[in-house]
């Protein structure tokens, strides 16, 4: 029953998270010791994943350093998902603080990981952070390809999504290309 609570605890703490209240750390912090304690690798994966999304999303740079280094010092669970969604979530965050090519890196370990998966949504994101960085170091034609690629990949992910629903998700933010990234074409000669 544990286990079953764990994960419970583990999604309750990214809706929370996801709307930056602070009720989702104790939820988060009590599935990561559930999972540590029965040894189960994925849940603490994910749980892992979760400081970084909470880092992400709040935007602050003391949470985005503390996550980053207790990531960096975890061994990667033998899990297909985890080995992408990891190294792109550090990618993002130490985008985020200017890192880029630290966030190089680590995006190159996701995009290493990601071949023969079919992870649309972390590719899709993966995509679109390389547009970003290419921006970042002027290069508006890479930029370009990259958001071309995110592009095609979120209507491939449209498709997926029921007739009724499509309009919804496609206004969603996490699916909307986000600036730079996205006045790239305008950049151009």
């Amino acid at each position: 029953m544990a286990l079953l609570e764990a994960w419970n605890d583990l999604f309750s703490a990214l809706g929370w998270i996801l709307q930056a209240d602070a009720r989702g750390i104790d939820l988060a912090d009590r599935a990561r010791r559930t999972f540590l304690d029965l040894k189960v690798p994925a849940g603490a994966g994910f749980a892992e994943a979760l400081d970084l999304v909470r880092a992400i999303v709040w935007r602050d740079e003391q949470t985005v350093r503390r996550a980053l280094g207790a990531s960096r010092s975890r061994e990667v669970p033998d899990h297909a998902f985890l080995a992408v969604c990891l190294p792109l979530l550090r990618a993002e965050a130490l985008s985020r603080m200017g890192d880029a090519r630290a966030a190089e890196e680590e995006l190159g370990a996701a995009s290493g990981a990601i071949v023969g998966s079919q992870f649309l949504e972390l590719d899709w994101r993966i995509e679109l952070l390389r547009s970003s960085l290419a921006i970042r170091r002027g290069e508006v034609q890479e930029s370009r390809r990259h958001l071309h690629r995110c592009l095609h990949t979120k209507a491939l992910l449209l498709q997926m999504v029921p007739p009724a629903a499509r309009k919804r998700c496609n206004s969603a933010l996490r699916l909307a290309p986000r600036a730079p990234a996205s006045a790239a074409p305008r950049k151009a000669p």
